[in-house]
């Protein structure tokens, strides 16, 4: 589901839903209700305001599908801060499976693969325990 989509549908329930820079930000009456960051995770603010709302269920059930469905489908770039040179994103190599670290180059290339899923990442973050993820930044592949 997209944006757009999934705005029309928060606001048949009444509510407003915001994009702001890298979130997703639900709102009842300018108060924000749930956030899904850029990672699309998904936070429920107050929890006992929210809960007492007409349709919060429906509401949450709404955003988590927003949330889900972002992340399974969606693909991203791992780019490490600090190497000067740019060659600074995770690439895995397609016939050994080996995780190298060089440029991010293109989406379809037949030797490398350079952007993967949010599942797919958690498996690299298994495998490569040498990095300070909370440092690692993530680009969303645009469609």
């Amino acid at each position: 589901m997209d944006f757009n989509k999934f705005k029309k549908k928060v606001e048949e329930l009444g509510y407003e839903a915001v994009g702001y820079g890298d979130k997703v930000c639900v709102l009842n009456r300018g108060r924000i209700l749930i956030t899904i960051n850029s990672q699309y995770e998904l936070k429920v603010n107050d929890k006992e305001y929210f809960k007492v709302l007409p349709l919060c269920k429906e509401l949450f059930l709404l955003s988590s599908e927003l949330s889900l469905e972002a992340t399974v489908f969606n693909r991203y770039y791992i780019l490490i801060p600090g190497i000067a040179n740019g060659s600074n994103y995770i690439n895995i190599n397609m016939d050994s499976n080996e995780i190298v670290i060089c440029g991010k180059g293109r989406i379809d290339d037949n030797e490398f693969r350079t952007a993967f899923t949010w599942k797919e990442i958690e498996g690299i973050r298994n495998r490569l325990d040498i990095i300070n993820w909370s440092n690692v930044k993530y680009e969303r592949v645009k469609d």
